[in-house]
């Protein structure tokens, strides 16, 4: 975790973005998927939605229904952010079901999906 947090600062020397605190996705199976405008928006069953504002998904690679969220990497790009998700399908399979997700981003907010 320490070696996430260092490089966190090579890529945001002004620190971590405002949603980091609660963008831990681990382990989350994503159960609904909506598009609000230009807006992507997931539901984890986590408890948590994950609103990426003027989302372009750059690659999908599978469904993300059902999904689960196992790690992300996050990056400056532009005005925003670049979101690298590696994800699986269940039945969970180290050789065939792991995919990535990676989208650009204006800005991520993050609410209880039980508000």
């Amino acid at each position: 975790f320490n070696r996430y947090k260092e490089a966190l600062r090579l890529h945001f020397p002004d620190g971590s973005p405002p949603f980091m605190n609660d963008f831990y996705l681990h382990d989350g199976v994503i159960t609904q998927v909506q598009q609000e405008g230009t807006d992507l928006i997931l539901t984890f069953d986590l408890g948590k939605n994950c609103r990426f504002h003027d989302a372009v998904l750059l690659v999908q690679e599978q469904e993300l229904i059902n999904a689960v969220w196992f790690y992300d990497e996050i990056y400056p790009s532009g005005a925003g952010y670049e979101i690298h998700g590696l994800l699986c399908q269940k039945p969970f399979s180290m050789t065939d079901s792991l995919f990535e997700i990676i989208l650009q981003c204006r800005d991520v907010s993050i609410t209880r999906n039980d508000e």
